[in-house]
């Protein structure tokens, strides 16, 4: 940017100093030493324009960029970075040339494998492009059990988590105050009433907000298996993804991993929706992130750090935000059943775009 400033003002100078030239050599006030000023400027002119033409804008940066291809489970979000106000940003994708493309603005939600390509552009000038391919994998489905069912030992050895959906026949005296009637819809929100307990009403699907309030986001974390420390899942690691983009509709996603679980990756959402049509987003909380169970977590819980929140993870990528928990201490192990059951929360707030 400085070198096209130096190089524009230079020729403007030259510019005015041949027309100068001009002038005297009509008015016949031509010496030798005119004439060498006025060839020389006349070349000064000459590169100038030659430079200006010539120039090439930095190129935009475009996160995640650990890697030249990357894999993520579901969907990734993607920005581009440029660091200069005065560069608009042009993408693609498809990988085609981003010339041809949209003007970024916000991040963009990829859910489906594809390149994304990017140029600086400014007044007629274009950076070269970069681009970033992203593999996104899709979630693997996974069965659900009535109740019954898994104290019937369906199961077996295996370890699942959250997939037992209640089943009014088989299950209507089985189930204790407290627990989730469908735990494929682990992801919930509420509003920050300043407690926790089972006594406070969450939204399973979706919540309608209140411009400035707090809302609390709980991931329920359940292994299935009835066989206590004897299936106990290792590895047990979670994350939320906090979306920066703004929209009168904004999704929540609380993941779930465990290495010896089928299957191993768990996703959830819970969708915040505008009470009057006003774009708005979310921030997270710094300090709200908490894992709360009957174990070394019980009562007012644990904290746990900011990082298993995408907004809270210095790094920006995803990988990092994985935070291990853990029933007896954070070691990533919870053993089978009710009794082993963890949450963890978090807190956002709403802020509409007025």
């Amino acid at each position: 940017m400085i070198i096209i400033l130096i190089s524009f003002i230079c020729g403007i100078f030259a510019i005015i100093f041949c027309f100068k030239t001009v002038r005297q050599v009509k008015k016949e006030k031509l010496t030798k030493s005119t004439c060498f000023n006025a060839v020389a400027a006349f070349f000064l002119a000459v590169s100038s324009v030659i430079s200006l033409i010539n120039i090439t804008l930095p190129s935009p940066e475009i996160y995640p960029l650990n890697e030249k291809t990357a894999t993520y489970v579901g969907f990734t979000e993607v920005t581009i970075s440029n660091n200069n106000l005065l560069f608009q940003i042009y993408y693609s994708l498809d990988g085609s040339d981003p010339k041809n493309g949209n003007i970024y603005e916000e991040p963009i939600i990829v859910d489906e494998s594809t390149t994304v390509a990017a140029k600086n552009k400014f007044l007629f000038w274009w950076s070269d492009v970069v681009d970033r391919a992203y593999i996104i994998e899709k979630l693997p489905t996974r069965p659900t059990y009535a109740l019954q069912e898994i104290n019937n030992g369906v199961l077996g050895d295996n370890i699942t988590f959250n997939s037992i959906i209640y089943n009014e026949t088989f299950d209507s005296e089985l189930y204790a105050r407290g627990r989730l009637k469908n735990e494929t819809n682990f992801v919930g929100a509420r509003f920050d009433t300043g407690g926790y307990g089972v006594n406070n009403v969450w939204h399973g699907s979706e919540v309608f907000v209140y411009d400035g309030e707090t809302y609390v986001v709980r991931l329920y974390v359940h292994n299935n298996s009835p066989k206590g420390t004897d299936a106990t899942a290792e590895n047990v690691k979670v994350r939320f993804y906090v979306p920066y983009a703004s929209g009168t509709e904004v999704a929540v996603n609380g993941w779930l991993t465990a290495t010896n679980a089928t299957p191993d990756i768990y996703l959830d959402d819970v969708v915040f929706k505008s009470l009057d049509g006003t774009a708005f987003h979310l921030e997270y909380v710094t300090g709200s992130a908490m894992l709360q169970n009957g174990g070394f977590a019980s009562g007012e819980g644990i904290k746990l750090t900011d990082s298993v929140v995408n907004q809270g993870n210095p790094t920006g990528e995803n990988e990092d935000t994985w935070t291990m928990i853990g029933y007896d201490a954070l070691d990533g192990k919870i053993p089978g059943g009710y009794n082993y059951v963890n949450y963890v929360f978090i807190k956002v707030k709403v802020v509409y775009d007025r």
